[in-house]
């Protein structure tokens, strides 16, 4: 029934990647002062933005896994682990920008709660899945959106 386990990378769109790196120009630019003045306000406005993209870094998805058990959403440096006896219900879902409330809006992903409470773990604007569970609802965007949601679809119903 399961031979294989199925792991797909994150789907980061343009404005994702053009928000990653605008981030990170930011954060350059605010760190050449430092070298030339070392005062207390440069040196806490450049910790408090490099901690900001650190903490956007470590919560962007890097691949999504379907296996035996459940789905897998592969950070770089934990895992979260929805059991398939979890999910009620996956359907592909198109949000749009308004609807994220909590969220880094584009810096490496759409990621945070959205206005409903749902868990955003997307890294494309338009390509998503919506996995309702018992507890809480996630949305993901895998590379190929369409293949992963038919095998998560039969995953499901064995």
């Amino acid at each position: 029934m399961f031979k294989n386990s199925l792991n797909t990378p994150s789907n980061y769109d343009f404005y994702t990647i053009i928000a990653s790196f605008t981030a990170i120009i930011i954060l350059t630019a605010l760190f050449i002062p430092l070298i030339n003045n070392f005062s207390w306000l440069t040196t806490g406005i450049f910790a408090a933005v490099a901690l900001l993209i650190l903490l956007a870094l470590l919560q962007a998805p890097l691949s999504y896994k379907l296996t035996p058990e459940g789905l897998y959403i592969n950070f770089l440096i934990k895992k979260q682990f929805i059991p398939y006896n979890d999910i009620e219900e996956v359907k592909k879902a198109k949000p749009h920008k308004g609807s994220f409330t909590y969220s880094t809006q584009g810096v490496f992903g759409y990621l945070g709660k959205t206005q409903d409470g749902t868990i955003s773990f997307s890294t494309h604007l338009k390509n998503n899945i919506l996995i309702k569970t018992k507890n809480k609802n996630y949305l993901i965007s895998p590379k190929n959106i369409n293949y992963f949601y038919d095998k998560i679809k039969i995953y499901k119903c064995n």
